[in-house]
């Protein structure tokens, strides 16, 4: 056996271990911060004219139509929203009317951040500043500023709890009721 057959595998043996060595020796030099941002981010995906459903215990609880709607880690930017129908067991769904939202489907939570009206027919309509919807018991968290319109009767308050499968708001903070003149009803 010539001298050269005796070192060709020590040197190969030699040449794979350098060579995952040095890898490794490079990869820990370079910091997360260096790395591309591409390497961090997941994919991004995009929407348009989509409808989003939400579900608890596998029963549809509010459908949402949109557009421009965009990934972003664990949540759904909703930018420009069309319609929310807060579904109900029974009876006619609540349209929820703003202008854009974010849906995190591993909290299970949707927001409507801006001005945000619910109408269920002519004589019910809400006004809030912002709105949340919980997955976990269907709650809907209505702040800044909310207004519940009936018939001739206002009431407002610094936020509301509504449970859209029972029709129940709960108002919190200072309330105030007032009704238009004429109605004697009350």
């Amino acid at each position: 056996m010539n001298l050269r057959q005796k070192w060709l595998p020590a040197m190969v043996l030699f040449f794979v271990v350098g060579s995952v060595v040095l890898f490794f020796a490079l990869d820990a030099a370079i910091g997360p911060g260096e790395q591309s941002t591409d390497e961090r981010r997941p994919p991004v995906i995009t929407f348009e004219d989509a409808v989003l459903v939400g579900r608890r215990d596998g029963v549809p609880q509010w459908e949402l139509r949109g557009s421009h709607m965009v990934t972003d880690n664990d949540d759904l930017v909703i930018g420009e929203l069309h319609e929310l129908l807060l579904l109900q067991t029974t009876g006619v769904p609540y349209r929820v009317l703003s202008t854009s939202g974010r849906w995190n489907a591993q909290d299970g939570v949707l927001v409507l951040p801006q001005a945000t009206s619910i109408e269920r027919d002519a004589d019910l309509r809400v006004e809030a500043g912002s709105f949340r919807w919980r997955r976990s018991d269907g709650m809907t968290i209505l702040e800044d500023g909310v207004r519940l319109f009936q018939n001739r009767t206002v009431v407002a308050s610094r936020s509301a709890h509504f449970q859209p499968d029972s029709g129940w708001y709960t108002m919190f903070g200072s309330t105030e009721i007032s009704w238009t003149e004429g109605d004697e009803s009350l």
